[in-house]
């Protein structure tokens, strides 16, 4: 993809897929596609799964629920998010989610530099296959 001089669209299955801790996200806007700026993926996982809580200490971040229910720790407050929900976590605050066992989940994930994100998680090719996360 490139960012190109009037933008460009994808579908819904489009982007760049990877798995990451039993979940598939797909890139849809990267730091190359975004002059550097922002970073956009979109998150489909399975029933009852969350990573472990963690830090961005670089960069905030944003995540916007498409489908299932979400139960959110972010610093000292915890909260369940929607579909249409959204979350903002600040740089440097401990946070984790966990999609509720009514999943699979689906949302949108923004944040500054995919390098560093690919850096520091291990993020590797995964063939793509966005059925894996629909729990079809």
């Amino acid at each position: 993809m490139s960012f190109g001089e009037n933008g460009y669209h994808l579908g819904a299955d489009d982007g760049e897929g990877y798995d990451f801790l039993n979940s598939l996200m797909i890139l849809k806007a990267g730091g190359e596609d975004t002059r550097g700026q922002l970073a956009i993926m979109e998150a489909r996982t399975p029933p009852d799964y969350g990573p472990p809580p963690h830090v961005h200490a670089q960069e905030e971040e944003v995540f916007y629920v498409l489908e299932g229910n979400v139960e959110v720790m972010s610093g000292d407050q915890q909260f369940v998010a929607g579909p249409g929900s959204l979350v903002l976590t600040p740089r440097g605050t401990l946070h984790t989610f966990h999609v509720t066992d009514e999943g699979p989940g689906r949302h949108h994930h923004s944040a500054r530099a995919v390098r560093a994100l690919r850096r520091r998680s291990g993020l590797s090719g995964c063939g793509h296959d966005p059925s894996r996360a629909r729990g079809t």
